[in-house]
């Protein structure tokens, strides 16, 4: 068990709060790309994106003062260090209320993929919500604590909020994985539907990797040092990785429809002339050499009533015969421009 010293202590919290800096603008930036590209998305996405960007303005301007606390206010009092400082138990609350919606969000993503199975999403909200029940307790213990090394104490209900988190980051990122994979057999013929599912497959396991590697290495540091600020340090961090990651996936789902991307843009734009089209074709099939009279002839008029869904209407007239008239649907992608597996 390491004892306190500055390095462990006061660099470790200077070296978060750096850290927290550059995730925080890249933050913002996912924030103005989404609120630039989708100013018609869903308003609960909005009110979604919203929330976490207040949460985590509040949050980053709370690791300022308590990183200013200690290097200025407290300049000449080196024993400042050894005592907490209750900043640090509304850092945390903040960031256990940010992971829990980014979590929640995941889980109603799960939800839909997986055709509403109860089980698995039931999961995922208890890991959810056993996470932030941990972390309430902790942060209400936190603010009776004196000395720093008396954070001891707390170890377990600290170790149990951090282990439900990684918990719920890993088994997120697995149901995801399965359920798409699922998916994916529905489209095997289909390769720009297959492409497509294995974009999110990748999608998911990096950004569910990425979460669940820095709840890890949190939970590692507080229970071999927890008597220093180095997982507080790596705390700064988490709950940015959870809002970036929300944001990303959100930013990405014209790219994961083919937007933008050079090989499918032929596709798209076959597709957008399809939905948006009111055609009429005719074409007339080949004359039958052992028949004397007339081919057929096949008048297709097509167009879209609503959703993903064209109406087809097929008409054989054959002057030998009486007009067939046939209708269809056909689909043409996998889901709407501005939806997500949510």
């Amino acid at each position: 068990m390491s004892s306190p010293t500055i390095d462990n202590t006061l660099g470790a919290t200077l070296l978060g709060f750096a850290l927290a800096s550059v995730l925080s603008g890249i933050l913002i930036h996912q924030m103005f790309v989404y609120f630039m590209t989708y100013q018609e998305d869903k308003r609960f996405y909005k009110l979604v994106v919203t929330v976490i960007f207040v949460l985590e303005f509040i949050n980053q301007i709370l690791i300022g003062h308590f990183c200013y606390h200690y290097t200025i206010t407290n300049f000449s009092n080196p024993f400042a260090i050894w005592v907490s400082h209750d900043t640090w138990s509304i850092i945390q609350t903040i960031g256990a209320t940010v992971g829990s919606i980014v979590t929640m969000c995941y889980a109603a993503r799960v939800w839909r993929l997986s055709e509403r199975n109860h089980w698995i999403t039931g999961i995922l909200i208890c890991l959810t919500i056993a996470h932030f029940v941990c972390s309430l307790a902790f942060t209400v213990k936190a603010f009776g604590l004196g000395p720093i090394a008396e954070v001891y104490m707390i170890k377990r209900i600290g170790r149990a909020s951090l282990a439900f988190g990684a918990s719920s980051d890993i088994a997120t990122a697995a149901a995801l994985c399965y359920f798409l994979n699922k998916l994916r057999k529905n489209f095997q013929h289909n390769l720009s539907a297959s492409r497509l599912v294995d974009n999110l497959v990748r999608y998911g396991v990096s950004t569910g990797a990425t979460t669940s590697l820095v709840s890890i290495s949190c939970l590692i540091m507080f229970n071999l040092m927890p008597q220093n600020l180095v997982f507080i340090g790596v705390y700064f961090a988490l709950s940015k990785c959870y809002a970036i990651s929300f944001m990303a996936m959100l930013n990405t789902r014209r790219l994961m429809n083919g937007r933008g991307m050079d090989h499918s843009s032929r596709e798209h734009s076959e597709q957008v002339r399809s939905r948006n089209s009111y055609a009429s074709t005719t074409m007339q099939v080949a004359r039958d050499p052992e028949s004397r009279s007339e081919s057929p002839i096949w008048s297709i008029t097509s167009k879209e009533p609503s959703g993903n869904t064209e109406n087809i209407s097929l008409e054989v007239i054959n002057p030998s015969q009486t007009a067939k008239k046939y209708s269809f649907f056909r689909c043409h992608t996998l889901e709407p421009e501005n939806e997500s597996f949510f």
